[in-house]
């Protein structure tokens, strides 16, 4: 059964497109996707403790957690009594 709408626009002879997912939902789904993989591969190098070429889980923890940005940060937090 048809809802009003279409009955509407089907009356006045307009079709309706399907509707298509947006650009933004299709990236966001991709990136999301790459991330979970990213993450998964992370996950499988930190508890089997084996690496990839030479970069080990824990490396990628050290450069991810210890870098300029992070330090000032943290030094701020302190001043602030965080």
């Amino acid at each position: 059964m048809e809802t009003y709408r279409e009955q509407l626009l089907k009356e006045r002879g307009e079709i309706r497109k399907a509707e298509e997912p947006s650009r933004f939902l299709s990236i966001f789904k991709i990136r999301f996707f790459i991330c979970l993989i990213l993450f998964g591969v992370f996950s499988y190098l930190w508890t089997t403790g084996q690496s990839v070429g030479q970069i080990s889980a824990e490396d990628i923890l050290e450069l991810v957690t210890e870098d300029q940005f992070s330090e000032e940060l943290h030094a701020q937090m302190q001043k602030l009594g965080l």
